[in-house]
């Protein structure tokens, strides 16, 4: 296999130390998150899954689209399990799993564990030990459920992966470049991050402790280039907010919102055109309900899509008042 994410990395990181350290530091500044990468096939694999899995809650990575596209690439057997064990996986659900992208950036070790029961993986079968444990207190008939997808999946996942999905993911970080440069003026911060590209993602994305994970543009998806970094600006924020769903999210979008202030109008316009494309009824009605949100604004905030902008920085910098920037 071609090399994954880990081997970017080491590229990445590879930096040497004194004066050509700093020099180089202040070039990855310099040119906005140089750490854009596809990720690695491990990942690729299990969101492939998970973009299978219905759980109908907060994280749901399920997308009928992908599945489509999915069935003109896959043969139909392979597609059926996906679709089959997927619904048994969301029947089954703990958000213990969503990690388990975290569990493996090794291709021929993930094979590898493929071939053994999950729930007695010890930290030398996986690529990151530390996720073990939260691993281990998944019920192991759920465990059996993800690992015989995933070992059914990965022979023709493979050959995808190389033959279609890889080129179109290398374009896609060609595109975005320019628009995480952009990016990367207005938030100095997220020159730090490391942004990895999933085709199965879409218009989601995840923030990790080690990276943000952010979909592509596509046919299948519809999604714009410009849209993908606004997501993963969020994603940044989001990670950086480190609080419970509804404050963290809350938080992520008054910041980003004011933060965007001094972006650049190209910039600003991909935020509030994707600010306007968010349905959000049940984070607004969770902030009324319990972190004293105006019943007025929320309302302004649900149907003036075209002004959540404007309505989230007043928030974030303190001149909303009744919209509650905290």
């Amino acid at each position: 296999m071609p090399e994954g994410g880990a081997a970017a990395r080491a590229r990445a990181d590879a930096v040497p130390e004194g004066g050509s350290a700093t020099r180089a530091r202040a070039e990855r500044r310099r040119q906005g998150i140089v750490r854009l990468a596809s990720a690695d096939d491990c990942t690729q694999l299990v969101l492939h899954l998970f973009a299978h899995v219905h759980i109908d809650q907060v994280g749901d990575l399920y997308q009928p689209r992908y599945a489509d596209w999915a069935r003109r690439y896959f043969p139909i057997e392979v597609d059926d399990l996906a679709r089959h064990l997927g619904a048994r996986i969301a029947a089954n659900w703990t958000n213990v799993l969503h990690a388990l992208p975290e569990l493996f950036d090794d291709w021929r070790l993930l094979r590898r564990a493929l071939d053994r029961s999950f729930s007695a993986l010890r930290s030398n079968d996986v690529s990151r030990p530390e996720w073990l444990t939260a691993l281990h207190r998944v019920d192991p008939a759920v465990l059996e459920l993800v690992q015989e997808a995933l070992r059914g999946l990965a022979p023709a996942f493979e050959s995808v992966l190389d033959d279609v999905i890889r080129p179109r993911l290398q374009h896609a970080d060609l595109d975005l470049r320019p628009w995480v440069d952009m990016a990367s003026v207005a938030f100095e911060s997220v020159a730090h991050d490391r942004v990895e590209l999933v085709w199965a993602l879409g218009p989601h994305g995840r923030a990790m402790p080690r990276r943000i994970l952010v979909g592509v543009p596509a046919a299948w998806n519809e999604v714009t280039s410009e849209a993908v970094v606004v997501l993963a600006l969020h994603e940044h924020h989001v990670r950086e907010a480190a609080s419970d769903y509804v404050r963290g999210e809350w938080n992520a979008l008054c910041r980003m919102a004011r933060g965007m202030r001094r972006a650049p109008e190209a910039l600003r316009s991909a935020h509030a055109r994707w600010l306007a494309s968010l349905d959000l009824r049940s984070l607004v009605a969770a902030r009324v309900a319990h972190h004293g949100l105006d019943p007025r604004e929320a309302r302004a905030l649900v149907t003036e899509r075209e002004e959540r902008a404007e309505r989230l920085a007043s928030a974030s910098s303190g001149l909303g008042g009744s919209l509650g920037g905290g």
